[in-house]
């Protein structure tokens, strides 16, 4: 800590006027260097810096410790290595990294002898943002042309970092747009999300973002619009434009954003759900997503009716989801999924009942719904029943004949989860196993009504 607060006062001066010195004071400065004091060795980058091109000689000594310093040397001796020769452009990545780094945003490569990594470091990085001089800001323009891309990458986001201390440092971010690089691009719109709709200059930004040629930028420029506060209201024609016209992941991330905006546009946004969500053709994820979004604009009839035709898609994944959302729409979906239980289709069935047992509050149709089920042809969906009955435990009650009935099913696992089901529902089903236990005439159902009064009584 003692060697960033000596740094502080030397920050105000890092980027001052070059001063003359004499030799003399050239050879201290770069017996400073050695010294094993870091704050010495600071205060003799920073002295070296001053003298500009005249300290020429000590180069090579600035590179050593560049290369080899502690981490607040090495960014301060790259920084008067620019001041000496502003033709070293391989001190600017260092210099860009330093900067950068507080906000956590870089994902260009750099060497990795710089050793940007230490704690210190981004202490020492803050309190540098902090402290900007406006003349540092020729050197982070330069960095937005240079010839590689990353360091352009770099430019961009340390310009957006410091543009609420340098204003000027936006209209940079913002003609780094015409960038031919589309990650070049994508970090404009990054940074402009970060500054936000209070500047005039943002959202038109962005919304050049939603015509780019690359599709990850248009992605981009979409998400960027939907995390800002206030919502820019202005976005959404071209929103409504690419939900309509845009790739499959467009319409789906626009219709998002747009029913964040405006949630009156949910008549405009169902057809184009619909339209996914029916596309079998279409990836998993975007379906989950319409599905997702179905469920936030909450069409409970529409919607709902929407829904269960998912309930027998070929993706588990979207079936799954259906079953999920479905459940969450609570009960008004309950009158489309008991229509589905009646379906041909298993698929179709088995995910309706999936969904009626996990609705809550509990339909008051469920438990005959489940009972009913207890008959189907299909073993999963008679297991599913069965299990649903027994987790509902005395208020299934109604179902003790027909779950008694279970114990002959001609399928084990069925035959054991209805004796667990009878044993949760109280004196009801010790009644009715008396009754089987002594009456019954088929063998089976009369030993297993046995056993499990055993298990009951015990």
């Amino acid at each position: 800590m003692k060697g960033l607060r000596a740094l502080f006062p030397i920050l105000l001066i890092a980027f001052t006027p070059c001063v003359s010195l004499s030799a003399d004071s050239l050879q201290d400065l770069l017996s400073g260097l050695d010294s094993w004091d870091k704050d010495r060795q600071i205060q003799s980058a920073v002295g070296l810096g001053e003298m500009g091109p005249a300290a020429q000689m000590a180069v090579p000594a600035l590179i050593r410790m560049v290369k080899t310093g502690r981490p607040e040397v090495r960014v301060v001796s790259s920084i008067a290595l620019l001041k000496i020769d502003p033709d070293m452009k391989d001190m600017v990545p260092i210099l860009l990294q330093a900067l950068n780094k507080q906000g956590g945003e870089l994902q260009a490569p750099l060497p990795k002898e710089v050793g940007l990594q230490d704690d210190a470091l981004q202490k020492w990085s803050a309190l540098m943002r902090s402290k900007l001089d406006p003349g540092i800001l020729p050197i982070l323009v330069e960095a937005t042309k240079s010839s590689d891309a990353d360091i352009r990458v770099l430019g961009v986001l340390v310009l957006g970092g410091i543009s609420k201390q340098i204003p000027e440092a936006l209209p940079y971010v913002l003609s780094a747009y015409e960038d031919p690089d589309n990650a070049v691009r994508g970090a404009v719109i990054g940074v402009l999300s970060r500054i936000g709709p209070s500047a005039p200059e943002v959202v038109p930004g962005i919304l050049r973002g939603l015509k780019d040629k690359e599709l990850d930028v248009r992605l981009q420029s979409i998400q960027a619009l939907g995390s800002m506060d206030p919502s820019p209201k202005q976005a959404v024609p071209e929103l409504a434009l690419l939900a309509e016209r845009g790739s499959p992941e467009e319409q789906i991330a626009a219709s998002e954003v747009l029913f964040k905006l405006d949630p009156s546009q949910s008549d405009r946004i169902a057809p184009r759900l619909l339209r996914l969500l029916r596309d079998s053709s279409q990836e998993s994820s975007i379906r989950l997503r319409a599905a997702g979004l179905m469920a936030q604009v909450n069409l409970a009839a529409g919607g709902g009716n929407a829904l269960t035709g998912l309930l027998e898609d070929p993706d588990p994944a979207v079936r799954g989801k259906a079953v999920q959302l479905l459940s969450g729409f609570g009960l008004p979906a309950v009158p489309a999924l008991l229509d589905s239980l009646k379906s041909p289709r298993s698929l179709r069935r088995a995910g309706a009942l999936q969904a009626l047992i996990q609705t809550r509050p509990i339909p008051p149709e469920l438990v005959p719904a489940l009972t009913d089920c207890l008959k189907d042809r299909d073993r999963s969906i008679r297991y599913l029943a069965v299990k649903g009955l027994g987790e509902l435990g005395a208020l299934a009650q109604a179902a003790v004949p027909k779950l008694v009935e279970m114990l002959k099913d001609s399928d084990e696992s069925i035959r054991v989860s209805a004796g667990d089901a009878l044993l949760n529902m109280g004196p009801a089903a010790v009644s009715a196993l008396d009754q089987a236990a002594s009456q019954q005439e088929n063998p089976q159902l009369r030993a297993r009504a046995e056993m499990l009064l055993k298990k009951a009584r015990r």
